[in-house]
């Protein structure tokens, strides 16, 4: 009897953690891009976008599509132009120059762990005092970024 309770005791943690895991089905009517799960966007489709995932940060490269291409979700929608660069965030952070991921070095020298806990933002050295508006993914820096 304790067997049996214990086979269904973790079957129901098993189905429990199951159940609590992120869906990320494909979105009628998105493009054809995905493969494994509406998040899973296939990387030839995406390759001439170098800033597509830092900017779809639910999307996660799939390196294994094969030229077989389903629906996406609504959260990886199809490449844009704005998928070329790294622009700034509306409300973001005033310490980038360049472009929203070139963080200002001289703004984050007291935070040695800035660019390994960011790592979508690049190191610029050469800001001069100018400050742009950064990316979402280039937040100012915090306690955490100095390690």
């Amino acid at each position: 009897m304790r067997k049996l309770f214990l086979v269904l005791f973790c079957l129901c943690l098993a189905m429990a953690a199951t159940a609590a895991l992120p869906q990320c089905s494909g979105t009628p009517g998105q493009w054809s891009g995905c493969r494994g799960n509406g998040c899973a966007v296939c990387s030839e489709k995406v390759q001439a976008y170098p800033y597509y995932f830092i900017n779809h940060i639910d999307c996660t490269p799939n390196t294994t599509c094969a030229g077989l291409y389903f629906t996406c979700n609504a959260a990886c929608p199809a490449p844009t132009s704005a998928d070329l660069q790294c622009n700034g965030t509306d409300g973001g952070w005033q310490g980038c120059r360049g472009n929203g991921c070139a963080v200002c070095s001289e703004l984050v020298s007291s935070y040695p762990c800035y660019f390994q806990n960011h790592p979508h933002c690049q190191l610029n050295d050469t800001c001069a005092g100018q400050y742009f508006t950064c990316n979402a993914h280039c937040p100012a820096p915090t306690s955490a970024d100095i390690c």
